[in-house]
């Protein structure tokens, strides 16, 4: 049960994230580190999916968007993995609001906090339409 628990309560946490956004809700896009570009409709939310290892110090971590006012991050959360070996990755989850119609970049950037070396970024193409 100790081992679940981690689990449990990631997934508790990422549901009280998502009901209230989700209420209502005209559609939920999926974007991963493969699927970088999407075309949702305004007011739908968007579902940022990507591997992350918080046990090498590494997490991710939003450094903006290209244009203000298009799309918003509503949250993050980060699920750990069923495996039970050490080390192994989970996923970060960010939530995204389409606000107003236009295109916009979001990046993100994977790295260490304690280092100023070269991040892994990934950059997320939303367009919005009315």
């Amino acid at each position: 049960m100790n081992r679940l628990r981690p689990i449990i309560l990631a997934g508790a946490l990422w549901v009280a994230l998502l009901a209230p956004a989700l209420a209502g809700a005209q559609e939920l896009a999926v974007l991963t580190a493969s699927s970088r570009t999407i075309s949702v409709a305004k007011g739908s939310y968007v579902l940022i999916e990507l591997a992350a290892n918080p046990t090498t110090g590494y997490s991710w971590s939003t450094k903006g968007f290209s244009r203000a006012g298009v799309a918003q991050v509503l949250g993050s959360d980060y699920v750990p993995p069923t495996s039970h070996l050490l080390g192994a990755g989970g996923t970060c989850f960010y939530l995204l609001k389409a606000l107003g119609t236009g295109t916009t970049t979001l990046t993100l950037a994977y790295a260490r906090s304690f280092d100023s070396g070269g991040a892994t970024t990934q950059r997320f193409v939303i367009t919005v339409t009315p």
